[in-house]
Order: structure tokens, then C-alpha cells, then sequence
């Protein structure tokens, strides 16, 4: 049977307010491609940019294929971990938005955590299957942890035993089994339940744990059959004779002495047999599924990880994790947004993993692994010589120096224009180094031609726009403000932060001392750069135990320890510990002016950091900084001082309580906006309850409150709706924004959890170390590797509403899978990685469909301030041309120490246009019916 599943009618994605039509018919066009190609192909990537709703797109394939497939099989999406609530919430809202009702309810999905979860969903029978089930990355490379799967492993061990010392066994276990099991405390009051489970076939096993109160009525089977036929049919005895001489030697036998010691030892035996025999059922096991979809693909590049290994053939019956999925799934479509940055040999070897397909299923199509391998063995050929052409470009364009870029005497300041007029120039004409540029350019277009070509029948791959479409056609999506732009949002001005008269000799000593070990990264600079606090941090962590790398997974060469470098770095801590304070620091005080510049005007900013220290001390800056903003301008339009001004922002706020006219007025004003909506109408109260903590606060009050205006309390009131934040969208226009977006873009538990964070987040000031840190305020937060995972979610969640928190400063636990894009359009990237994709993966936090920058018409502002002169100036310079290159040199090997970051920083930056001009295009194409084999 071919594979044939086409894009199903009864799916619509354009969600009104959510995804627009455009970008709806963009994610149709290739979801529709995407089917059609894996008629004919074993696998597909899905490289769209970050942002432009690859999630959306994997789901109408996924649920294209489920609801079409004849025999009910189900379609696995594998996700990592930390996304696995992100997922199932982005399903939800996918049934509800873009998927009618009666196809809606054919829907069945479930979430597997462990091989034994995945294993039971598989096992149901097909009236009751689910059709999509999610996977975690992890799932699959974990020992046995079940019970009641390592119970039937030992009633197998004794089966049909001809040994006076099995009933021995029945006995020990029935004593011992609670506790070897952990069923102490539980509700079963059957002294005899391991014996009964043991003399019991394991088809009864439900129906006798239901009773003692083990599991509940709608619970799976305790033990998929397709591992007890494996246990039965195509294991022996000897298979389990090592597990039964553990039960004969170490099995407890009477209740006395250290019992607990005995069982824990008889334990650590006993799992090291159930885990070679669950290897043994593991690559044993047999499925067909008809699709793969898995996200953040990137992590198959290294084929010796576990994850990786799974698709491969196990060689040997003790490769327990090898093999799990192979030969599992009828075709598989990856996910990533990174693709390039992979390097040639890692984009092949992901697309290696399409060699673990179902064969059998793909022969129908005319598919065979020896023409896929001979295929992908061409790809790599290209590849190859595509990278040898870039490598040779990048030397002679290395080669080049300002002084180069002259035509006709006439000297170029700007890269762009000179390349652009070097294309009329005959090449007799040009200097040695141009000509040397010029045609091996010409070289390296051709090869990337010939490679695209071939790519295009393996990697979709969409660009964002660089302009708004539609109704604010022409506005720039991003705008980037290098070094010191970050003080006025000019382009004119490239240069970087100034260092302070009173501040400038620790840098100069950081310079000194990076220079003395140029052959290193001067982490120590990039810290000082970062904050003082950060440069402590770098000077306190052990370097034998625990290197820094903060940002990937580069080596870091130990930095020189002489009393001459030791000089240096005292010198420095000691010079930051006697006046480095937060607001002399020239980067911080630059982020924390923005920050309160921004928010002043009621927007809300985004803020990446890579040190710990620095995350604390940005918060606490921004937050002591935002509380005399509030006083100052306070006391000032009340005309009293900053104690009474507390105390009158205070007795507003008190006007919103119950039985207040102000209250009466604010009720009379939103109930009704909330009554538009038939499915907010029974969260009216929780959803004004949301609404009145955040207007009771002094960061609203100040903000938007006309403070010491004497008028009608509703006309006050009215004007407080009315003011605008500097996207032009006023308080009521984000208020009506945000219930169109729970009432009409989310799913029913996507709306209660957004509510529920809402009504739990602190509006307080929160008390954070010592009485001397003090406070800090409620609308500025902190999230990085500590915070646990519910805080997480919620301040995820929170921030993507109108109201608290207005500042998330973030490490990278928030650079991946997040959402920070509704009502935010403001990112400051305080520290740099050397990474570029990194800082894209960032910056899309923000950059996504539905944007609040495409509600108001106004372009995303991207913030990367640097201190000029400095090793952050030098770090800029190379990150912004490597980003360039990393669309040409795949997966650039480069190099972080000083002398490396020096000769790329004085390099000629590359132009966009040639970027442009060397770029894949792997864009939808209208859909063919040809076969690709022949392309």
C-alpha cells in the first residue's frame, strides 16, 4: 500500500486576530507540499525562521495523516522535554480554531513520558487508540521503572521452572513484593496481592488492580500484550536465567536483621537484569506508524547520541536503546529553524535518519534505501564542494581591507555600494585581491546553485519578510540599535557605550591583562563587560572544577596564573569592589535607562543576559530605578513629598475597592466589553479580578492615571483608558486586544491557564536576599536556570499578557520554544554569544506570528549595546559578520580566544547583498506532480 494522505479540507488556518490570511495561505501551501512530497520521499525538514508557525504547519500534516489513516494507527510528534505542555496547549487551540467540530471529535491524543507510557498508548485497541501521541526526546532512552512490567518479567523468570526452590521464590516475593515495589501505604489491604498477581495471567492483572485500589477504571493495561507475547513467544528460558540466580541469592528470605539494606542490594541486582532483558523486548518490538514529526530536529546531528542511536538498526541484542524506532515509522518530518548552522556534515547526517524508515511501505512508491543512500551520498558530494568554495571565498575575501574597495579611483566607505558597482567592472581591470574575491564568488554561486537544487527536494525552508504586509505594507519589521543607538534609537550613530572618566581604569587593565594571553578567551573582559558583578562571578568559579562557558559548548583554555595576571585581576576587583556601582557601569546603567525610558511609556521589554550575577543585578537596577521614577513623578505632579506621595498613590488605589464609586465605574466600563464574548462570560469575574490588581498598583497609577487631575471620576476613569503606550495602543485597546486573544485565538485550557497565572502572579514587592539587597518590584522579573518550572510557565504566560511583569530579564532557559510576542516589541540583548543563530532564537521570542508589532505598525526594536573599545566592541563586530556568514560557511568552525577575535574584528564586514545573493531558496514551489527521484 502507498503512502497517500492529503491535506484534509476540514482544516483552516487562519485564525481570525491570531494568524492572518497571509500567513495562512503560506502554511497551507506547504503543509499541502510537505504531503504531497513524502508520496515520494522517505523524510522532510521544516526549516522556516523562527516565528512563522512550523508548529501550526506539523500539526495539519500530523492531523491530516491521523484522521485519514485506514487502519486508525496513530502519529507520533517527538518533543523535547521542556516543551511538552507547549505541544499538547498549541494542539488544543489548533482543534478548537482551525478544525471543525465533527472532525475535531475524531481527535485522541495522549502523552508518553517513558517507553512503557508509549508502549500502552500503542497497545489500546484502534476504537480507542489515541491518533496523536507525544513523545519526549527522553522518553525512549530510559531504563525500566514500571513495576508492573518488571512483575511480569519475574512471573516469566518462573514460569514452567522445574526447580524445588521456585515456590521459595512465590513466597519471598509475596512478603517482600510491597516493599520491593513500593506499594507500602497504599489503599490494598490484600496481604496476597503480589501472589495473586504472580498465578494470574497478566490479561487479569487490570481488573485485580482496579479492586485493590492500584489503578483507576480507565486506566491502560498494567502490561502491553505485544511485550508479553515478546516475553513468551520469541524469549527462552535462558534469556531470564542470569534474573533467576539473583532471585535465588539475593531475594530476601526472612524478615530479620537489616532488611531494608538486603532489599535495597537485592534491588540494584535485580535492575541491572530487567534492564538487559527489557533491551532484549526493546529491539524485539514491532510497529507501524505511518508518520514522525520531530521538533528541534537539530539534536539527531551527532549520530552516537542516544537519541540519534534509536533510529539506527541495533547490531547486537545488548544495544538496549539502538533500534527502537527504526523501521518504526512509514515516513518522518523534522523540524528546526537552524538548519545551516548545523555544518554540512550534520545537516546529512539528520537527513541519515530518514534511512530508518519503513521500507517496505516506501517501496510501493517506487523508494529504496540503496536510492536514498546513493542520493544522499550525491547531497554530501555537493555539500562538500559547496563548503570548499566557500572556504575559498572567505580567504580572499579575508584578503580585502578598506583600503581595497576603490573603482575608478574612486575610494568606497560603504561594503554595499562598492560590491554593487564592482558587478558593471570588466575584470581585466581589477586589482589582484578584487579579482580574487570576484571569481571565486562566481565559483561559490554556482556550487551553491547546484547544491540548492538538490537540498530543495529535502529542506522547506521560508524567510521572513523584511516589511509588514497588508495594511502596514512598507514598515520595517526590525529595526537594530548597535553600541550607544540604545540611548536615542539612532541609526546614524554605530558607536559604542562611552566608559566613564571615573570608571574607564578597570577596562583598561581587563584590555592590559587579555592581551598578555591573547591564545585565550578573556572571559574575565566579556564579564567586566557584562557587569562588575559579572566579572566577580568569573573571578570566584574554580577553573580546574568548573570552566565558564556561558554560552556554548566551546572549550575554554585556562587563562594565565602568574603573580603578573593575578595583579591584574585583583587590581580590577579591587577598583570595581570600592566604586563599581550598578549606575557607573557604562552597558548596565545604558540597559536600566532604556528599560525605565521604555516602560515610562508603558511598554514592555524583553531583556537577555548570559551571567547570573548580571541577571541579579539588572534587577535590581531596573527595579530601584522604576520605584524613583514612581516617587519623583508622583511627588511631583501632587506637589508633596515622596512620602506622601505613597501615601496618596496608596489611597487611590483604595478607591477601586468595593463599594467606591470609582469601582462602580470600573465595573460599569468592563463587564460589558467582557460580555462580547460568550466564552469569557463565565470568567468575568476572575478576568476582572486580573484587571483590578493590576490597576491598583503604583507602576499603573503613575503610568496611566491621571494623577492631580481634579474632574468627574469618570472622566478620570476614561482618560486612564485612553492613555497610549509608545506603540500608540491605548490601555483599553491592549485590555480588548488581550480578551479577543482568550475569547477567539486560545483554546478553553489554554484560556484557564493564562487566567489562572493571572490570578496568581505577585503584584507585592517581593523580598530576594539579604535585608540589605532588599526588595524588588513585582513587574520586574528574573528567569534563569533556578527558577523552578511552574514560576516559569506562569511568567511566561503573564508576561505575553497587557499586564504584570513589564520587564522579563532571561538567561537561554527562555531563548527556545517560548512566546514573549503579544504584547511586546522591545528586546535588549545585554550580552552578546558568539553563536549568532543563538541570538535569533532570542530575538524570536518576540518576532513571531501575531506579533504586537503587527498590531500597532511598528517595527520590532532589537537593542545590542557594547562598550566601545573594549572586547565587547571587537565580540560585536565579529558576531554581526559571522552571522552573515553562518548563511554561507555551514556551520563555521571558528574561534573564541583574543587573537582570533582581533583579526576578525578589523576584517571587511560582508555585504547583505551578497548574503542575499548566496542564500538557498527552498521556499514552497507550486506543488508538482513528478516524481523527485527523477529531478
Amino acid at each position: 500500500m502507498s503512502w497517500n494522505y492529503k491535506f484534509l479540507p476540514a482544516i483552516n488556518l487562519h485564525v481570525k486576530d491570531r494568524i492572518q490570511e497571509a500567513d495562512a495561505d503560506r502554511q497551507r501551501s506547504t503543509a499541502e507540499s510537505l504531503l504531497l512530497r513524502l508520496e515520494t520521499m522517505p523524510g522532510q525538514i521544516l526549516a522556516d525562521e523562527v516565528g512563522m508557525g512550523k508548529t501550526f504547519v506539523a500539526l495539519a500534516v500530523a492531523v491530516s495523516v491521523a484522521l485519514q489513516d485506514k487502519d486508525q494507527r496513530p502519529v507520533v510528534i517527538m518533543i523535547p522535554p521542556g516543551l511538552k505542555e507547549k505541544w499538547p496547549k498549541d494542539l488544543g487551540v489548533f482543534l478548537e480554531r482551525c478544525l471543525d467540530e465533527k472532525s475535531r471529535a475524531r481527535v485522541r491524543w495522549g502523552i508518553a513520558g517513558s517507553n512503557v507510557e508509549f508502549l500502552k498508548l500503542l497497545d489500546d485497541d484502534p476504537a480507542h487508540r489515541k491518533n496523536i501521541i507525544f513523545l519526549t526526546h527522553s522518553a525512549l532512552t530510559r531504563s525500566l521503572t514500571d513495576k508492573w512490567l518488571k512483575l511480569a518479567i519475574i512471573q516469566r523468570a518462573l514460569y514452567r521452572r522445574k526447580d524445588e526452590r521456585i515456590p521459595k521464590m512465590y513466597n519471598r516475593l509475596n512478603r517482600f513484593g510491597s516493599q520491593i515495589f513500593g506499594l507500602q501505604g497504599r489503599k490494598n489491604n490484600n496481604e496476597n496481592l503480589i501472589l495473586d498477581l504472580l498465578e494470574k495471567d497478566t490479561s487479569k492483572w487490570k481488573k485485580i488492580l482496579i479492586q485493590n485500589g492500584l489503578l483507576d477504571e480507565g486506566a491502560d493495561d498494567p502490561v502491553p500484550a505485544q511485550i508479553i507475547d515478546i516475553l513468551y513467544k520469541d524469549l527462552s528460558g535462558q534469556d531470564f536465567n542470569k534474573l533467576l540466580e539473583v532471585l535465588y541469592d539475593h531475594l530476601p528470605a526472612k524478615n530479620l536483621g537489616d532488611v531494608k539494606s538486603r532489599i535495597k542490594d537485592f534491588r540494584y541486582y535485580f535492575n541491572e537484569e530487567v534492564k538487559t532483558i527489557w533491551g532484549l523486548c526493546l529491539t524485539r518490538i514491532t510497529h507501524s506508524i505511518p508518520l514522525l514529526v520531530m521538533d528541534e530536529a537539530h539534536h539527531l546531528k551527532n549520530g552516537k547520541t542516544n537519541i540519534a542511536r534509536l533510529f539506527y538498526e541495533a547490531e547486537s541484542d545488548e544495544d538496549i536503546n539502538d533500534g527502537q524506532l527504526h523501521a518504526v515509522f512509514e515516513r518522518m518530518l523534522f523540524l528546526t529553524a537552524t538548519p545551516f548552522q548545523l555544518g554540512h556534515h550534520e545537516l546529512c547526517n539528520v537527513l541519515d535518519r530518514f534511512k530508518g524508515i519503513n521500507w517496505q511501505n516506501a517501496l510501493a512508491a517506487g523508494l529504496t534505501p540503496e536510492w536514498y543512500g546513493n542520493d544522499l551520498l550525491e547531497l554530501r558530494k555537493l555539500l562538500d564542494s559547496t563548503q570548499e568554495a566557500a572556504v575559498r571565498f572567505d580567504q580572499a575575501w579575508g584578503q580585502l581591507n578598506p583600503n581595497d574597495l576603490v573603482i575608478n579611483e574612486h575610494q568606497y566607505d560603504d561594503v554595499e555600494e562598492w560590491w554593487v558597482a564592482l558587478q558593471g567592472m570588466e575584470k581585466e581591470v581589477l586589482s589582484p585581491v578584487i579579482h580574487s574575491v570576484r571569481e571565486r564568488y562566481d565559483a561559490l554561486f554556482s556550487r551553491m546553485k547546484s547544491a540548492e537544487s538538490h537540498l530543495r527536494k529535502y529542506v522547506l525552508r521560508h524567510m521572513r519578510e523584511r516589511e509588514f504586509t497588508g495594511e502596514y505594507k512598507g514598515v520595517i519589521r526590525r529595526s537594530v540599535f548597535p553600541g550607544s543607538a540604545i540611548n536615542n534609537d539612532s541609526f546614524k550613530n554605530s558607536e559604542g557605550l562611552q566608559v566613564g572618566n571615573g570608571s574607564l581604569l578597570p577596562f583598561l587593565l581587563a584590555a592590559r591583562l587579555s592581551s598578555l594571553n591573547p591564545e585565550a578567551r578573556p572571559v574575565f573582559a566579556e564579564g567586566l563587560a557584562s557587569s562588575y558583578e559579572a566579572f566577580l562571578y568569573t573571578r570566584k568559579k574554580s577553573w580546574d572544577i568548573d570552566p565558564i562557558d556561558m554560552d556554548d559548548d566551546h572549550e575554554l583554555i585556562r587563562p594565565i596564573n602568574n603573580g603578573e595576571a593575578e595583579w591584574y585581576l585583583k587590581e580590577i576587583e579591587t577598583l570595581i569592589s570600592a566604586d563599581g556601582k550598578a549606575d557607573q557601569h557604562p552597558k548596565l546603567s545604558a540597559t536600566v535607562n532604556k528599560v525605565i525610558d521604555l516602560w515610562s511609556k508603558g511598554e514592555k521589554v524583553l531583556v537577555f543576559c548570559h551571567y547570573l550575577a548580571t541577571g541579579d543585578s539588572l534587577r535590581l537596577a531596573v527595579s530601584r530605578a522604576i520605584r524613583n521614577w514612581i516617587d519623583e513623578k508622583a511627588s511631583q505632579i501632587l506637589g508633596c513629598s515622596r512620602e506622601k506621595a505613597e501615601e496618596e498613590l496608596t489611597h487611590i488605589g483604595s478607591r477601586f475597592d468595593e463599594g467606591y464609586k470609582m469601582r462602580t465605574l470600573f465595573d460599569d466600563k468592563l463587564r460589558p466589553i467582557i460580555h462580547e464574548y460568550d466564552d469569557l462570560k463565565e470568567y468575568t469575574d476572575q478576568i476582572m479580578g486580573v484587571i483590578l490588581r493590576y490597576f491598583r498598583t503604583p507602576a499603573f497609577l503613575t503610568r496611566y492615571f491621571p494623577l492631580g487631575v481634579q474632574d468627574d471620576e469618570n472622566v478620570l476613569l476614561d482618560k486612564a483608558f485612553e492613555q497610549q503606550d509608545a506603540s500608540g495602543l491605548s490601555l483599553l485597546k491592549m485590555i480588548r486586544n488581550f480578551l479577543s486573544f482568550l475569547a477567539i485565538k486560545c483554546g478553553e485550557e489554554e484560556r484557564k491557564k493564562y487566567l489562572q497565572a493571572l490570578s496568581s502572579i505577585q503584584t507585592g514587592e517581593i523580598r530576594i536576599g539579604s535585608s540589605e539587597t532588599g526588595n524588588v518590584l513585582p513587574n520586574v522579573r528574573l528567569v534563569n536556570g533556578s527558577t523552578v518550572m511552574e514560576t516559569r510557565q506562569n511568567l511566561m504566560l503573564t508576561f505575553n499578557t497587557p499586564f504584570y511583569p513589564d520587564i522579563l530579564i532571561a538567561t537561554s532557559v527562555m531563548s527556545e520554544g517560548v512566546d514573549l510576542h503579544l504584547n511586546c516589541r522591545h528586546i535588549i540583548h545585554h550580552d552578546l554569544c558568539w553563536n549568532p543563530s543563538t541570538l535569533e532564537q532570542r530575538t524570536g521570542r518576540i518576532d513571531r506570528i501575531g506579533a504586537k508589532a503587527e498590531q500597532c505598525g511598528k517595527s520590532i526594536h532589537i537593542y545590542h549595546p557594547y562598550v566601545a573599545a573594549t572586547q565587547d566592541e571587537k565580540m560585536y563586530s565579529v558576531v554581526m559578520d559571522r552571522e552573515r556568514w553562518f548563511n554561507i560557511l555551514m556551520g563555521e568552525n571558528y574561534k573564541e580566544d583574543l587573537e582570533s577575535t582581533d583579526k576578525l574584528a578589523e576584517r571587511v564586514p560582508l555585504p547583505e547583498v551578497i548574503v542575499k545573493e548566496l542564500a538557498f531558496k527552498l521556499e514552497v514551489t507550486p506543488p508538482q506532480s513528478s516524481h523527485y527521484q527523477s529531478s
